[in-house]
């Protein structure tokens, strides 16, 4: 009697704890963080989901010491170093990203590149072969035809995986790497890079931002899986270093990539504290500072605005 007395004095102690593990566990698996049809594979793997799932397991008083403890932090400096190294490499990749659209666009004149000696080359071939029988807006449409056929061949050939990753313009994608703490695999951003090209090449519509965010996304996740940070936790701040990174430098705007991480990944990941968006402005202000370095400074937009207000904006998107 006093034994099962005991028992459900105990059963009633770790109710709470259980109740607030399942209840953890629910709101994760609502906010797209946990699968079940993703189960660990590896026992690495089951560490790090049984060490993210204890992490939830915190009462009211942890959490308060926890708040406390942010706003006295301190920030080591290695960590800063590799946070601004990764995001000048994210930055470089976003510059490098707009000078391969730029150059593939050649041929028929398009995405900047539309001055007279690199040019046109395809339309010039075109006429001098043909002298003139061919109108130019026959070869925008033929070329455009052929490169999207070239792309959904390629997509017909890859996997359910691979082609929702190449689905879209890859913010969404970038997104849900935040809040399942999932990387995007390495070989999906080449591939991403890849279909880009063609397609903005061949007078495709959509814009470079989105593909450059996806593959800044994929390499940081990807660097932190080669380094052993498989926890789905760090691997959605790895995630969301690398999506306001590539977003930052994309825009030429470190304020946007910060805005944006605020604003939007704070709805998708619970992991963005305010010790995490401090590292984000460092991150933001570094891709932004490669990508000026190497891909000048420009602005998105030309407003008709005083000389003293466009002097004030100068080298960002407004």
């Amino acid at each position: 009697m006093e034994g099962s007395v005991a028992d459900t004095d105990h059963e009633n102690t770790l109710n709470p704890v259980h109740e607030k593990a399942k209840m953890s566990s629910r709101f994760l698996m609502k906010a797209g963080s946990i699968v079940s049809a993703d189960s660990p594979d590896s026992d690495s793997e089951r560490r790090d989901w049984n060490s993210f799932l204890s992490a939830t397991r915190v009462s009211n008083k942890e959490h308060d010491q926890e708040e406390e403890d942010e706003e006295h932090v301190s920030y080591p400096i290695l960590l800063l170093l590799c946070v601004s190294i990764l995001a000048m490499i994210f930055g470089l990749i976003v510059s490098a990203f707009h000078y391969a659209i730029k150059y593939v666009g050649c041929p028929l004149g398009i995405n900047g590149c539309n001055d007279s000696a690199k040019g046109f080359l395809l339309l010039r071939a075109v006429r001098d072969v043909t002298n003139g029988a061919v109108p130019e807006d026959l070869v925008y449409i033929l070329v455009a035809t052929l490169g999207a056929l070239a792309i959904a061949c390629l997509q017909s050939r890859l996997g359910a995986h691979s082609r929702f990753q190449l689905a879209g313009g890859g913010t969404v994608q970038s997104l849900m790497a935040v809040a399942r703490g999932k990387p995007i695999r390495f070989r999906c951003a080449v591939l991403r890079f890849i279909v880009t090209s063609v397609y903005l090449g061949a007078a495709g519509t959509l814009g470079a931002e989105g593909p450059a965010i996806q593959v800044c996304t994929s390499l940081a996740g990807s660097i932190g899986w080669v380094l052993g940070m498989r926890a789905p936790a760090t691997q959605s701040l790895l995630a969301t270093l690398g999506f306001a990174s590539g977003f930052a430098a994309s825009f030429n705007s470190p304020l946007a990539g910060i805005i944006f991480a605020m604003e939007e990944l704070g709805h998708v990941t619970k992991f963005v504290s305010k010790n995490i968006i401090v590292v984000i402005l460092l991150a933001s202000v570094a891709a932004t500072a490669a990508g000026r370095a190497t891909h000048g400074k420009w602005q998105l937009l030309e407003p008709n605005w005083d000389e003293e207000i466009l002097t004030s904006s100068d080298g960002g998107s407004i």
